[in-house]
């Protein structure tokens, strides 16, 4: 009995468990970071007596990582109103809560109560917030400061039990997915785009007819250029029997981590967990890895499929990105054609290379009005730089590129070609001899059985031939 009881412990601890470290993006003094009921409770009070202001963010948004400590800085002079709150609310812990106040985008801020109810606020730096808690007459003061979204009576907000995990049931009967290939590049462009998928309806009840081609074209370019990638696959099947979903269908086929589960049809896909590459701090599953993995997909498409197709499936994912500045000025760099997209001879790889590296300078403040100022992609010492020094020590020369030595980094890195192939398992010593003799035994035969059938209907003819 003892040894039985011991095998159970085992193979529960055997199960992975995600790691789901606090996110401590906007804590600090005077903010609160709330839950799905804490912003149902901020809605439901109409008391009059409190003022909230609610931001609303994902963490692997770059420009929420720049914005929170402006928030936080809010907060902190918030000591001398005591029935004014700031709190903060992550989109990845609580999605619902994101849909149910209707955030399209990151960060979103929010006022709630006496600040004038559920009113999204255009400009939401540290000064304005504090100037509007100071007057608190939204209508009028800020006519250009918010946008209404208040009716007289708030959407009635019902929160549903938390479901069992069908885990165990699930993988038990699903069939296991094809391992991916070994690099590390390809597990993490999976666990982003299981993430992105996950939050393809954030703030929608459905899709738009634009959105759903998009979404069709994302998915078909990931099953061409990784089919080891097979949520794209088990998704699309999906949408070949239900070609319209709404968000609360689609979060059911995706809301097991691990498999697609539709029309009573599971398949096991990869789970949603990023390497050591995107993930140092093993912050698991709040998203933080998402960005880097995500443009390890990008690459991978660029690198496994035509120059058109590649970009185009890196456009459409436009659609799905959270991150409304962020996708707002990739959207205007590509369709702008700038650092030569549009040129005759342009080389998609290293555009989109180019592209990484202009995100990469924006994210870090060296970008205004969308062009890069101190630091350029040709600056190969800039710390924000892709790749690394570690990751390529070929692909510079001095302080600039080498642009033959980042081709063949991103070949190395993202191609099909050069990424080894998917695991299996080596031949033993001597397997190809063996193979060899096989091959020469089974011809040899099939050659002797064709002259013995050859020969029986010539012998049976001779026997009942008629004498001359």
């Amino acid at each position: 009995m003892l040894g039985w009881l011991l095998l159970l412990a085992a193979a529960a601890d055997a199960r992975p468990k995600p790691n789901t470290k606090p996110d401590t993006l906007f804590k600090g003094p005077g903010v609160t970071i709330l839950d799905r009921q804490g912003v149902q409770a901020i809605r439901n009070d109409k008391s009059g007596a409190t003022g909230w202001v609610v931001a609303f963010y994902a963490p692997w948004c770059g420009h929420c990582r720049h914005y929170a400590p402006e928030f936080k800085k809010f907060g902190a002079a918030l000591q001398g109103h005591p029935n004014i709150k700031a709190g903060a609310v992550s989109c990845t812990a609580e999605r619902k809560a994101c849909d149910e106040n209707a955030v399209k985008g990151y960060p979103t801020v929010k006022s709630f109560g006496v600040l004038g109810h559920d009113i999204v606020l255009k400009r939401h730096q540290s000064k304005d917030l504090l100037e509007l808690v100071r007057s608190k007459q939204t209508d009028a003061a800020f006519a250009g400061l918010v946008k209404p979204r208040w009716s007289e009576e708030p959407p009635k907000v019902i929160s549903a039990p938390t479901p069992q995990s069908p885990y165990d049931k699930i993988m038990a009967t699903a069939l296991p997915p094809p391992k991916l290939r070994a690099a590390p590049s390809t597990i993490d462009a999976a666990a982003s785009l299981r993430f992105l998928l996950e939050n393809v309806f954030v703030g929608d009840r459905t899709l738009t007819e634009e959105k759903s081609v998009a979404l069709r074209g994302v998915l078909a370019a990931v099953a061409r250029a990784s089919p080891e990638i097979t949520v794209a696959s088990a998704i699309s099947i999906c949408l070949q029997q239900q070609p319209s979903p709404t968000s609360t269908d689609w979060a059911s086929w995706l809301e097991e981590d691990g498999v697609v589960t539709c029309h009573d049809q599971t398949t096991r896909v990869q789970r949603k967990r990023w390497t050591s590459r995107c993930d140092p701090e093993g912050k698991g599953t709040d998203g933080t890895a998402y960005t880097c993995g995500l443009w390890g997909l990008f690459h991978g498409l660029v690198q496994s499929l035509n120059a058109r197709d590649g970009l185009s499936a890196v456009r459409a994912s436009m659609h799905f990105f959270g991150c409304e500045e962020c996708r707002d000025h990739f959207l205007e760099m590509y369709d702008s054609c700038r650092y030569g997209r549009c040129d005759a001879d342009a080389d998609a790889s290293l555009w989109l290379w180019r592209a990484h590296n202009v995100v990469n300078a924006r994210t870090h403040g060296h970008v205004e009005d969308g062009y890069i100022t101190a630091n350029t992609p040709d600056n190969a010492a800039a710390f924000w730089a892709f790749p690394s020094v570690e990751q390529c020590a070929d692909c510079r020369d001095g302080k600039k590129w080498d642009l033959d030595g980042v081709r063949a980094f991103l070949k190395r890195e993202y191609g099909n070609g050069s990424s080894p192939a998917p695991l299996a398992a080596a031949p033993p010593p001597g397997s190809s001899r063996l193979h060899g003799l096989l091959i020469v035994c089974l011809v040899g035969g099939c050659v002797i059985c064709l002259c013995l059938l050859r020969r029986r209907p010539l012998t049976r003819r001779s026997r009942y031939r008629l004498p001359h």
